[in-house]
């Protein structure tokens, strides 16, 4: 992240921090969905002209109360925000190493209307239903977010071919 990135995130957790306190309102999807595909904006890392790669693997950090009011509903959260994320990924050329994964996690430092987001690019593991398989690929041959295709094999350059 460079410096303007730094004080922007600062100052953004600086004024939702005021309202949070202000208003002492719950933690919303859609402010964890909005939050989500800034993360993607922040953290994209240039992977060739025409693509960068971006976090898959998201932590959503909770006071103990809006904890308790979003966890029951985990796994519907995760699949409304998913393919919006999808979405934003394929429209800015992003690519995602794995599946995207959404965490709840109770944070109990936080203060309700607080929450803080924890992202990492995860490998895609053989296991996973969304693997993709890089491989020796070059970078023209990434497969973009929202692209139906799960595998791509490349064949190795020169040696046997069966």
């Amino acid at each position: 992240m460079g410096v303007f990135n730094n004080i922007e995130k600062r100052l953004e957790d600086a004024v939702s921090g005021v309202f949070a306190k202000a208003f002492k309102g719950d933690v919303q999807p859609v402010e964890i969905a909005a939050r989500l595909t800034k993360e993607l904006d922040a953290e994209a890392k240039l992977l060739s002209r025409h693509a960068k790669l971006v976090p898959n693997d998201f932590t959503i950090g909770l006071s103990p109360h809006d904890y308790d009011r979003l966890a029951p509903y985990g796994k519907t959260l995760s699949a409304e925000i998913v393919p919006d994320l999808k979405a934003h990924a394929h429209d800015n050329g992003y690519v995602f190493n794995g599946p995207v994964i959404i965490r709840l996690e109770l944070n109990e430092r936080l203060s309700t209307g607080r929450f803080t987001v924890a992202s990492h690019a995860v490998a895609a593991d053989d296991s996973d239903a969304e693997s993709i398989r890089i491989g020796d690929a070059r970078a023209d041959d990434v497969i973009h977010a929202g692209q139906e295709i799960v595998d791509l094999v490349v064949p190795p350059v020169g040696g046997d071919r069966a």
